[in-house]
């Protein structure tokens, strides 16, 4: 298929409530041949029913479709985040490799040892990476910096896309959670509860505190401010507070007149 006649997956949502977006994604999806791999999703079980892992067509929402079931029989609450979840809030579609999702256990240990469980099922070999990996701090105590996030990739082919599983170790994971099972979105395949347009805000806001140089982060937030999304405001606000978050200037010039206040008033005097 040719890319350029592919119709624009933000096309769908800009201009709507979350509840259309919701639905509006239900419909790109069947007016798609190939939107990011839900059909392929079928076709690769269809070949290889002993393990669908093991195709090395694997697109993101053909991992995400294999993905959910072990999720729910985990019993932990979850929402996809990560590049799936930006390209619902974006103005216009951004490509990613990786799934990423947020879980929650009964602890953080439990929700640690889940995600190894998910990860050992896909047959994925398991990173771990701590909040030092993230913000590029100096490693001296590296170990007993918290494990944040475990990454899984194929052995050998790490740098290929896989599994990112998100922990409650993180600031900001267990509200995103909680707030994101009343935000399902149909994927093709399921309503699964997903990161809400503001958590996700606040998420690469703090990347962006502990990394700058985050180019992924930096166009992601600058495409979703330029979406005009219906933002909560008093809630985006008072986590710019509470976290102190601010944004490098060039972005905070195309941000919502109520972030961009929140972000001046929490941003160092020299940037």
């Amino acid at each position: 298929m040719d890319w350029n006649s592919r119709p624009p997956i933000m096309s769908f949502f800009c201009s709507s409530s979350r509840a259309s977006r919701a639905s509006s994604w239900r419909g790109a999806l069947k007016n798609m041949e190939d939107p990011l791999g839900v059909r392929w999703a079928g076709s690769i079980q269809r070949r290889n029913k002993s393990s669908p892992f093991e195709s090395k067509f694997m697109t993101p929402l053909a991992l995400l479709r294999a993905v959910v079931p072990l999720l729910r029989r985990s019993g932990c609450q979850y929402a996809v985040a990560g590049g799936l979840a930006a390209a619902l809030y974006r103005r216009e579609p951004r490509l990613t490799q990786d799934v990423d999702v947020l879980l929650l256990a009964s602890s953080i240990r439990g929700t640690q040892n889940e995600a190894e469980k998910i990860l050992g099922k896909l047959k994925f070999s398991v990173g771990l990476a701590r909040a030092s990996d993230l913000n590029r701090a100096p490693g001296f105590h590296k170990r007993q910096d918290p494990v944040v996030m475990l990454v899984g990739r194929k052995e050998g082919k790490e740098k290929e896309g896989g599994l990112d599983v998100l922990l409650p170790t993180m600031p900001w994971v267990v509200r995103a959670i909680e707030r994101a099972q009343c935000n399902l979105i149909d994927f093709g395949f399921g309503r699964l509860p997903t990161i809400t347009p503001e958590d996700l805000i606040v998420a690469k806001a703090l990347a962006l505190t502990d990394n700058p140089s985050r180019y992924k982060d930096l166009d992601d937030l600058q495409s979703i401010f330029e979406a005009n999304l219906q933002l909560d405001f008093p809630y985006l606000v008072s986590l710019f507070e509470l976290h102190r978050l601010w944004l490098p200037r060039a972005l905070e010039k195309v941000a919502p007149k109520p972030v961009q206040r929140a972000s001046r008033s929490q941003s160092p005097k020299h940037r």
